[in-house]
């Protein structure tokens, strides 16, 4: 037995492992109330039920994946994908040889045609992004796009084990913009807000397009003479088109793996079934990484498994 560290932390979804920055796990049970007169004051009784599970994923949003390689070495320190065989290196003790594993290549594996691996596309930095309203470009210092479907409960009687199940509705998207005033530029948001096309941009195709209203305007300024801010809140009008690359599906149940320590001789320590994502955000600044979080629900009871 050994205590695990975040170091060996893998997260699968739809049967291609991500990298991802941290995942999250949490079940929370519900409460029935069975206090009675036999109940010995002061004292209450209770049962528990079914329970909710859900996860969180952060992740760093990145570039599209490069060409499929099937011929030659790969390369020191740079990241991939399995797309099918196996893949040996001699840092480790174990082949890469489960489709959709991905890996920091230690550059003595060798891809080809019946070995064949993605290169993982780049981070993306915030220095990159782009806001364009209107038709015009703006600068920004931050922005962040908002997408939440709501939630319907169809657990039932046939809902296997202690779970519950969950569908999607409708999405609602929403995105908040920062910028430093300009003194000969008015303002986005002035009265009387109207719709207009707005166009996020991460890196070189990478958009979110569609039409948005300004809601509302917030501005921040401090004597002492830092910059002078200007923050806006955005709600998307109809559905807005994603051009972004290896992100999550939303609003459909999926497979998914959680795991904490994998290479096990029969099992690893995971946590495996099936989730739906309900809400994604993806954050960037000019100072930073850009980054997507993911908010999921389980549907019906996963399966826990140790390593062994």
């Amino acid at each position: 037995m050994a205590k695990v560290t975040g170091a060996t932390l893998e997260f699968w979804y739809g049967g291609q492992e991500y990298p991802v920055n941290s995942v999250s796990f949490d079940g929370a049970w519900d409460e029935i109330e069975t206090t009675d007169s036999a109940t010995p004051t002061p004292a209450t009784d209770f049962i528990l039920n079914r329970a909710k599970r859900t996860s969180k994923v952060d992740m760093d949003l990145t570039d599209v994946d490069a060409a499929l390689k099937v011929v030659g070495a790969l390369t020191a320190g740079a990241r991939y994908r399995l797309q099918l065989g196996a893949i040996v290196e001699t840092t480790i003790s174990h082949n890469y040889n489960t489709v959709g594993k991905i890996w920091t290549s230690d550059g003595t594996g060798t891809a080809s045609a019946s070995n064949q691996v993605y290169p993982l596309g780049a981070k993306l930095p915030g220095k990159s992004i782009i806001c364009s309203i209107g038709g015009a470009n703006t600068a920004v210092t931050s922005m962040k796009y908002d997408e939440n479907y709501g939630e319907f409960d169809a657990t039932d009687s046939s809902t296997t084990g202690d779970g519950t199940e969950w569908i999607t509705g409708r999405r609602k998207a929403t995105a908040s913009l920062e910028l430093i005033m300009q003194d000969t530029v008015a303002d986005l948001l002035i009265a009387s807000p109207a719709a207009q096309a707005v166009i996020l941009t991460f890196g070189t195709g990478l958009t979110l397009t569609g039409s948005a209203i300004f809601q509302k305007k917030s501005i921040n300024s401090l004597a002492k003479g830092d910059m002078v801010k200007v923050a806006y809140d955005l709600v998307w009008v109809g559905s807005v088109t994603s051009t972004l690359a290896r992100m999550l599906p939303m609003g459909a149940s999926t497979a998914v793996i959680a795991r904490w320590k994998g290479w096990g001789a029969s099992t690893q320590k995971q946590i495996s079934g099936n989730a739906i994502v309900m809400s994604k955000s993806i954050e960037a600044d000019v100072n930073s990484i850009c980054k997507v979080s993911y908010g999921l629900a389980w549907v019906g009871a996963p399966t826990e498994a140790i390593y062994s």
